[in-house]
């Protein structure tokens, strides 16, 4: 018999056994669509997504950590001033900049909350374009023709 593990759930000040095994974590799920990314920087995942965007929400959560990267970069505190800086002001900011290094950041907001509200916009724009006729027979076409090739 194998080794049998238990996993737990903290509720107010207590920890309350919530499965058992990992085949048991996946039975503990409620009941919906998953789609779970696994890599270097971690588990990512997205729960009650619509099975017929499954390969969207898949792509979207790939993206994720990408468009986050963007972000940071694109988002780096860069020095703007709409005069000179006198010779105490530049000492200040390289100084601002040597203590702090990368990891400054000047009053943002989070760049994984910017990066889902980025890519839930965009499923909720496909929905929305899905839900037209013309779009919906389309994707049912695209849908036939993924299964036709699927094996090879």
């Amino acid at each position: 018999m194998s080794k049998r593990e238990v996993y737990y759930r903290k509720e107010g000040r207590k920890y309350v056994p919530v499965a058992e095994s990992a085949i048991d974590l996946f039975e503990a799920l409620p009941y919906g669509f998953y789609v779970v990314e696994v890599n270097s920087t971690g588990q990512h995942s997205r729960r009650g997504i619509d099975p017929r965007f499954a390969d969207f929400a898949a792509a979207a959560l790939h993206l994720k950590s990408r468009l986050v990267d963007i972000l940071l970069d694109a988002s780096r505190a860069k020095l703007s001033a709409k005069q000179p800086l006198t010779p105490e002001q530049l000492a200040a900011w390289q100084e601002l900049n040597r203590v702090f290094g990368d990891s400054i950041s000047l009053l943002h907001p989070s760049l994984q909350d910017i990066a889902a509200q980025f890519l839930e916009e965009i499923q909720r724009k496909a929905q929305e374009l899905h839900d037209n006729p013309t779009v919906r027979a389309a994707y049912e076409q695209y849908l036939m023709a993924v299964e036709l090739t699927r094996d090879k």
